[in-house]
């Protein structure tokens, strides 16, 4: 068995905000997935556990090709995958080599892909680029036989082939199931193994195999997960139907913590007494059934004495001098970031949803007419610009972060400016 590792990006650098939404926007179309988060990681692939679509980091800083059209080659051939995949079969090959996983893989990306483009003719000139790039990547020398074979193999599901020639024999590369791929990367690593070392570590296709197990173990992914997901849709549509604004969500006194504001506003708009009997600064502040006392409403032992102590510190002005300092100093850093968030926002705010069944009528409706869809509707957003959100900093100051102290505190500045300046609680 192979030991599991994390891609770790050791830089800062950001993909540029526009780019992630029109990419977001492009995979949520196609999955039908209004949750779907896109993120940049080593390999591209869909994760079902989390329902996450990583976009390969190899299209970063490439000459040959924009990163918009590299990331977007990673949705358009990938993106089937949580329609044809039967995820709950992905566990048997948790255990096995590397080398069978990398063969797995790449038959079930040969599904994916022949699907994508049997569903979206029109996508062949589009991921042609990516295709010649990625071949001229396998002609790449090779460091062993096993290596040599899996860029051989994928280099032929490029080139839409139904079979691979490698050391004197044909191998079928076209499966029509998981079962089936499971199945035949078996086979042919057994037949590998009498005349090459199948022990190799390289990766073309990545799939987080132990999480997956861990879902269906949950039932997450079982057969008729889509189902159940499809109910829990429409119920949280319903929902969505009654809340239409924060205001009114405190009015109908929500059940749950965080639904209709926070406990203080609970307190203060509806009266309601707190029931959770933890939350020590709203028993302090007379919340519930203690009075105001300041000492823990926790009758275990070990706290039968126990006293909140709220120490305020006493601000000087050369504290608030070296603060301006800081401040200063990274003002900049801080003014771009709150651009980056008030641009998201807005687009968030302002973006049309297409191809719903109610709404305004699309201004050219051709494309659902044609597929028979009766989803010829359009909606323009309704969220708030209000960012109903709240954050409490927490700095360790133990012995092993002394060094550290300072690089703390001039992150917790530029934390502070942002939030204050979006007016979000700190």
């Amino acid at each position: 068995m192979d030991i599991a590792y994390s891609f770790i990006k050791f830089n800062d650098e950001v993909i540029d905000s526009k780019i992630m939404m029109e990419l977001t926007d492009l995979t949520r179309l196609l999955l039908k997935q209004e949750k779907t988060t896109v993120m940049v990681r080593k390999f591209s692939y869909f994760n079902p556990v989390d329902n996450i679509f990583n976009l390969s980091f190899f299209w970063k800083h490439r000459q040959d090709i924009s990163e918009l059209e590299g990331f977007r080659y990673d949705i358009l051939t990938r993106y089937p995958s949580i329609f044809i995949f039967d995820y709950t079969l992905y566990s048997e090959m948790k255990e096995v080599s590397r080398f069978t996983q990398q063969i797995f893989l790449s038959l079930e990306y040969n599904r994916t892909r022949r699907y994508a483009l049997q569903e979206r003719p029109l996508i062949v000139d589009m991921i042609g680029p990516g295709d010649n790039i990625m071949m001229k990547e396998y002609e790449k020398p090779s460091k062993s036989d096993a290596e040599k074979f899996l860029k051989g193999f994928n280099t032929a599901i490029l080139k839409s082939e139904g079979s691979f020639y490698f050391m004197d024999e044909y191998f079928n590369i076209i499966t029509h199931s998981t079962a089936e791929s499971i199945k035949l990367a078996k086979e042919m690593t057994d037949y590998l193994s009498r005349y090459i070392s199948v022990s190799s570590k390289f990766q073309i296709h990545d799939m987080p195999f132990s999480e997956i197990e861990s879902a269906i173990r949950q039932d997450d992914l079982r057969k008729d997960a889509q189902k159940l997901k499809s109910q829990s849709n429409e119920d949280q549509q319903d929902e969505m139907r009654q809340i239409d604004t924060k205001t009114d969500r405190d009015a109908r006194q929500a059940n749950m913590i965080g639904e209709a504001g926070d406990n203080a506003s609970q307190k203060n708009d509806h009266g309601k007494q707190n029931d959770y009997n933890d939350d020590v600064d709203d028993y302090h502040e007379g919340f519930g059934t203690n009075t105001g006392d300041n000492h823990f409403m926790d009758s275990y032992s070990a706290n039968h004495d126990a006293v909140l102590n709220i120490v305020q510190p006493k601000i000087n002005l050369t504290d608030y001098t070296d603060y301006r300092s800081l401040y200063d100093t990274y003002h900049s850093a801080a003014r771009k970031i709150i651009l980056e968030i008030m641009q998201i926002l807005d687009y968030k705010i302002n973006s049309i949803q297409d191809n719903r069944s109610s709404g305004r009528l699309m201004k050219n409706p051709v494309g659902p007419m044609i597929t028979g869809s009766h989803k010829v509707f359009t909606k323009k957003n309704t969220e708030s610009r209000e960012i109903d959100a709240a954050f409490t900093l927490i700095i360790d100051q133990s012995f092993s972060m002394m060094e550290n102290l300072e690089g703390c505190r001039n992150g917790a500045i530029i934390i502070n400016n942002v939030l204050k300046t979006l007016e979000i609680h700190i």
